[in-house]
């Protein structure tokens, strides 16, 4: 197998922060997150914002536009590219690790020491995950092809279906 890496030269500014996470969008995008800024590039080039929050850990993309980042300080920053907006909501007092968007526009949002919190599309009531989970540390979240999430955390893997803790392995 073969594969082509192309090495990216941004044109906008020259920085000596590390890039925190890389994600892409349906309309051909690749953001990048850094601790102070986004930038994106896309067929019409590339866009820089500022971003007015710190410590950003990890980031997702959901198929309406946003991107989410997690703060260590357990905050989840909401950017929405068309109108440049950034909103902070508070989840947790511990870091934020992972992030997950389902197939039906939820988010999850797994935490160093405060376990998973959903958040359902289009708002309603958030879910916060902790006493049936193997450890409050989430580390991983992947949800397959039937809808189930898998949570990888400090002491072992829970399996989350129709909104329950269902295994623990």
């Amino acid at each position: 197998a073969f594969c082509a890496i192309e090495i990216y030269r941004f044109n906008i500014i020259a920085f000596k922060s590390s890039i925190r996470s890389v994600v892409d969008t349906p309309d051909g995008k690749i953001w990048f997150v850094f601790n102070e800024r986004i930038i994106s590039r896309g067929p019409e080039g590339e866009r820089e914002w500022k971003i007015p929050f710190k410590d950003v850990i990890l980031c997702a993309t959901a198929s309406v536009g946003k991107i989410y980042i997690g703060t260590a300080s357990g905050s989840l920053i909401c950017f929405d590219p068309i109108s440049s907006m950034f909103t902070r909501e508070v989840f947790s007092k511990s870091r934020i690790n992972c992030l997950q968007l389902t197939s039906g526009g939820g988010l999850f949002v797994g935490t160093r020491e405060d376990g998973l919190y959903f958040k359902p599309a289009g708002g309603g009531e958030l879910v916060h995950y902790l006493e049936d989970l193997c450890s409050p540390y989430v580390l991983s979240l992947c949800e397959d092809m039937d809808g189930n999430l898998w949570v990888g955390t400090l002491k072992g893997l829970n399996l989350i279906t129709d909104g329950k803790v269902i295994g623990s392995y």
